[in-house]
């Protein structure tokens, strides 16, 4: 499976769709959460969401998450089943590293002032769980 990198990043959005997008977000949720579907069975749960799509939409969107490496496709008589190639687990580790990564090692964007304005604005809980990666460090 090759690395997915986000080439962009959705300041606005939520979770995955920070990386992904809306729609290819909701649809690896989709695909996490049953192990393997059909373009059919995603358009239809979408459909369940209110979300009407195309089968052919749907189908688009799928095989570019196949091309991100973010998804595998194989043939079962005539009909695609799509399997995640990578754990939301994993995939969620993976983009947070990319994004710390990038700002990090870019002296444009890094300061030191800028996180520890952040850190000032972090909540007790948050501040815990940074405390103890960087204890295992």
């Amino acid at each position: 499976m090759k690395k997915y990198s986000p080439k962009t990043i959705h300041l606005s959005g939520q979770g995955f769709e920070k990386a992904l997008g809306e729609l290819e977000s909701k649809i690896m949720t989709l695909i996490w959460e049953q192990g393997s579907v059909t373009a059919r069975s995603v358009r239809d749960d979408l459909a369940k969401q209110h979300r009407e799509l195309s089968f052919n939409a749907v189908m688009t969107i799928m095989n570019r998450l196949v091309d991100k490496g973010i998804l595998k496709k194989n043939t079962n008589k005539k009909v695609y089943i799509y399997k995640p190639s990578v754990s939301r687990e994993k995939f969620s580790r993976t983009i947070a590293k990319d994004i710390i990564s990038s700002v990090v090692k870019d002296p444009a964007l890094f300061s030191v002032a800028g996180f520890t304005e952040l850190f000032n604005e972090m909540d007790d809980e948050t501040i815990d769980k940074l405390k103890q990666f960087l204890s295992r460090k």
